[in-house]
């Protein structure tokens, strides 16, 4: 946890100061081969799994309530809502996120 715990504070470093940081290239690599280890560990690797079966689930249903409310209701899939898919991004903040509605 040590190790996780310097990582995340060199890897708060180079989010201020960016590619100018002196160890950019350094820390962020080491920041994709632990992120890759912990995505390869058991425990998260099955919690990951589960959350894309509920992500479809929710997905499913929320198609199946908005076709049988009228065919032309557009359901998002896979968090489609949340991106930004070039006709605004839906996140309902009235643009104050960054984003630009067309």
């Amino acid at each position: 946890m040590d190790d996780f715990s310097k990582m995340k504070e060199h890897y708060d470093d180079v989010q201020r100061f960016g590619r100018y940081h002196p160890d950019y290239s350094k820390i962020m690599k080491e920041i994709r081969e632990q992120k890759r280890d912990l995505d390869m560990h058991d425990t998260v690797a099955i919690y990951k799994q589960s959350e894309t079966q509920l992500q479809t689930l929710l997905d499913d249903v929320s198609e199946i309530i908005a076709q049988s409310i009228s065919p032309n209701i557009k359901a998002p899939r896979d968090g489609i809502a949340l991106k930004d898919s070039g006709s605004g991004c839906g996140c309902g903040s009235g643009g104050s996120c960054g984003c630009q509605a067309s």
